[in-house]
C-alpha cells in the first residue's frame, strides 16, 4: 500500500509505476515520445490515463461516462489536440448561441457537479448548505437558458453543454485523485474565472494574476483519521483546472517570446544576434517591395487599401509576396539561433545546458503559485463525450528542466530548430519546436518573434 507522503510528494505526472501492467495501447507521438495508454474503470465511467516512457510521467488523462461509447484508440491518441475544432468550448459558431455562452454553461455546470460531489462525500447532499452552495450556479444557467434558448435545436445544444460540465467534473476528480491519493476530499469549489478571485478563494495562499487561466478551483484535503495509516496528511492543497477554449488553448500551448528571448541568452564568449538578423531582413523585404522608409502604420495603411481592393479580409497578395520575399529571412534568422544554442552546449560548459534549460523552463512550463491543469471536454452528442485533462503548469518536462544534471542538444529542419534532451543512451527526445515568425505580416512588421510550441508527449 502505498503511504499518504508518496501521494504527496507526487504530481499529475509523476511518481506512477504501471510496469506490471499489459498497455491497453502504445503508440509513438510525431515527435518520437513512446507512449502507453492504461485503461481503467471508476464510479462514474472509465478514464485512460497516458504515460509517457521518454518522460516517465503521465501527460494526459481522458475520461468518459458509462453511457458513452469507449473512444477508439486513434479517438484517444488525438484526445487534446482538437483545439481549434468548432466543437471547443468558448467559440461556437452554432446553433445560434452567442461567443462564449456554451463556455460559461459548461463552466457553472462543472462547478455544480463539483458541488455535489463534494456534499456526498460528507454526507450532506440535499442539505441547506449544499442548496444555497448551487443556488446562483443554476440561477446563472437559468438566467443563460431564458436568454439565449428559444427553439429546440438550441435547447440540445444548452443540454449538451450541461452534460460537457458534468463530464469536466468527473475528469477532474479523476485527476485529483491520480494527483492526492484514492481518499482525497474536496472541500470548496470556487469560480475562478476573473481576476482576483484565486486569491480570495485561497484565502490569499495563492495571489496568482491572470498567468493562471484557472476558471474552477478546486481546495482538497485528506480527513484526519488517515493520517496515522498515511503519514502527515495536508489540508486546503488547491488546485486550477482550465476548460479550454479554441482561442485561450492557442494562448496557452504556444508562446511568442521576442526574436531576442529578452537577451536571456547572451553570454560573454557570444551574443545571439537574431534581432539583427530578423530586423535588418525585414528592411530588405520592405525595400524590394518599395516601401522602405515607410512606417509600419504607413505599410498598413497600404495593405488594407490592397484587401478593399481584392475584396479579402487577410492574405491579400502584397501579403502574400511579402511572406515568401520573408521566408529566406526566417530561415537566416533560424540558423542563427540553432548556431548560438550550439556554441553554448559545446563551448560554455554545463553553464549553457543551464541556460538552455532555464529558456525552455519559462516557454513551456512557466511556474504559478497554485497548480492548474488544461480541462479539454469534446463531443457533438450526449453518448460521444469525453473529457481530456492535460498539465498546465505542472509537467514531467519540469523534472527534465529542474534537474540541473540534464544535458540538451540542438537541431534545426529549414525555419525549425529543435531543442532535444539528450537520454543516456545517446538517443534524443524532442522538448520543444521553435520558429521566427512575424505577428502579424511580414510587410507590416519591423521585427519577428518566435513560436514556441511543446514537442508532442502525448
Amino acid at each position: 500500500m502505498k503511504t499518504f507522503k508518496y501521494w504527496l510528494n507526487e504530481n499529475f505526472g509523476e511518481d506512477h509505476d504501471f510496469s506490471s501492467l499489459k498497455p491497453y495501447h502504445a503508440y509513438t507521438t510525431k515527435d518520437g515520445h513512446k507512449v502507453d495508454v492504461h485503461l481503467f474503470n471508476n464510479p462514474n465511467g472509465s478514464h485512460a490515463v497516458f504515460y509517457n516512457k521518454n518522460l516517465s510521467g503521465i501527460t494526459k488523462l481522458v475520461h468518459w461516462a458509462h453511457d458513452a461509447d469507449t473512444p477508439t484508440k486513434d479517438e484517444l491518441e488525438k484526445s487534446g489536440h482538437e483545439e481549434h475544432e468548432q466543437e471547443d468550448l468558448k467559440e461556437e459558431r452554432e446553433e445560434g448561441l452567442i461567443p462564449d455562452t456554451s463556455g460559461k454553461i459548461t463552466e457553472h455546470s462543472t462547478i455544480i457537479h463539483l458541488i455535489n460531489h463534494m456534499h456526498a462525500q460528507h454526507e450532506k447532499f440535499g442539505s441547506p448548505e449544499h442548496k444555497k452552495e448551487v443556488a446562483p450556479h443554476k440561477k446563472a444557467l437559468n438566467d443563460m437558458k431564458s436568454k439565449y434558448v428559444k427553439n429546440k435545436t438550441q435547447e440540445k445544444e444548452f443540454r449538451l453543454r450541461q452534460a460537457h460540465g458534468h463530464a469536466a467534473a468527473e475528469s477532474i476528480i479523476d485527476s485529483l485523485k491520480l494527483k492526492h491519493g484514492p481518499h482525497v476530499k474536496i472541500s470548496g469549489v470556487g469560480h475562478t474565472s476573473k481576476p482576483g478571485d484565486i486569491g480570495r478563494f485561497s484565502k490569499g495562499k495563492h495571489n496568482d494574476t491572470q498567468d493562471n487561466p484557472s476558471d474552477v478551483t478546486v481546495r482538497t484535503y485528506v480527513p484526519g483519521h488517515l493520517k496515522e495509516e498515511y503519514g502527515v496528511g495536508h489540508e486546503h492543497s488547491y488546485d486550477g483546472f482550465s476548460l479550454k477554449s479554441s482561442k485561450k488553448s492557442k494562448n496557452l500551448t504556444v508562446k511568442n517570446p521576442a526574436i531576442h528571448l529578452d537577451h536571456i541568452l547572451d553570454h560573454p564568449s557570444r551574443k545571439l544576434e537574431t534581432e539583427h538578423i530578423a530586423r535588418e531582413g525585414l528592411k530588405k523585404v520592405h525595400i524590394e517591395m518599395g516601401h522602405g522608409g515607410k512606417s509600419a502604420a504607413e505599410r498598413k495603411r497600404h495593405i488594407d487599401a490592397v484587401r478593399v481592393k481584392e475584396n479579402v479580409k487577410k492574405n491579400s497578395s502584397v501579403e502574400q509576396k511579402a511572406n515568401k520575399l520573408t521566408q529566406p529571412v526566417h530561415k537566416a534568422t533560424a540558423e542563427e539561433f540553432h548556431d548560438h544554442i550550439h556554441h553554448l552546449l559545446h563551448h560554455t560548459g554545463d553553464e549553457g545546458h543551464r541556460m538552455v534549460g532555464h529558456m525552455l523552463k519559462k516557454h513551456l512550463t512557466p511556474t504559478t503559485g497554485m497548480p492548474w491543469s488544461k480541462v479539454h471536454v469534446m463531443g457533438h452528442e450526449e453518448h460521444k463525450i469525453k473529457a481530456v485533462v492535460t498539465h498546465g503548469s505542472e509537467h514531467p518536462m519540469n523534472k527534465v528542466f529542474n534537474n540541473k544534471k540534464t544535458k540538451y542538444a540542438v537541431s534545426r529542419s529549414g525555419s525549425t530548430v529543435t531543442l532535444h534532451k539528450v537520454e543516456k543512451n545517446g538517443s534524443h527526445t524532442a522538448l520543444a519546436h521553435y520558429r521566427p515568425k512575424t505577428n502579424s505580416n511580414a510587410l507590416k512588421n519591423d521585427t519577428s518573434n518566435f513560436a514556441v510550441l511543446p514537442a508532442a508527449s502525448h
